[in-house]
């Protein structure tokens, strides 16, 4: 085995835990990306692929959302233009849901295709042999099956997360190892 190593990262599932182990901890993904290969001792880095989803523009309605928005899309183009890095945009999809005591209807977005183009990535891309070791930052369950085979197929799957917040403890078990970020968070904070 070579090592080289790609890393996979749900956005919006990463950086929701990062909120929660420290509100004001700010990633550096180059630096982020360095050190993970170094943790998993692999031998060549080959790439971060990131799953990113947005609410429909339509869909904003303060000057707070929109100034979001036009921020989330900055660091996506930021993201892009990392050496290495493969950005994957996701629309948020309207979904109405109607309260069945006051009959009050609420309109959220949800998240679609994020998990599925995650696997089809990985999948693919161990495959093609383009990766050895994946390093995987999402704490979705829905991302075990495709963990589990690849490891049938000989390929390493490591979960890095912040373990205190003990979320994917169902994906972890089915990885080859993990990785806790704040054993690590000296060397990956901006």
């Amino acid at each position: 085995m070579s090592g080289k190593v790609i890393i996979f990262i749900d956005g919006s599932n990463f950086l929701g835990i990062c909120r929660e182990f420290d509100p004001t901890f700010q990633i550096d993904f180059d630096r982020l990306a360095q050190t993970l290969v170094k943790a998993v001792k692999g031998e060549s880095y080959e790439g971060t692929y990131y799953y990113a989803s947005y609410p429909p523009e339509g869909h904003l309605k303060t000057a707070e959302e929109k100034e979001h928005f036009i921020k989330q899309q900055g660091f996506f183009e930021a993201m892009e233009y990392k050496e290495g890095f493969t950005v994957k945009r996701f629309v948020r999809k309207i979904r109405r849901a109607t309260c069945n005591h006051c009959k009050s209807e609420t309109i959220v977005t949800v998240e679609k295709g994020v998990d599925s183009s995650i696997v089809a990535d990985m999948m693919s891309l161990g495959w093609e042999d383009a990766y050895d070791i994946a390093v995987l930052l999402s704490s979705d369950a829905d991302i075990k099956p495709a963990v589990e085979h690849l490891k049938r197929f000989g390929k390493k799957v490591y979960h890095a997360t912040f373990a205190k917040i003990a979320k994917g403890t169902d994906l972890r078990k089915s990885c080859f190892g993990a990785i806790d970020l704040e054993t690590l968070k000296d060397n990956i904070k901006r």
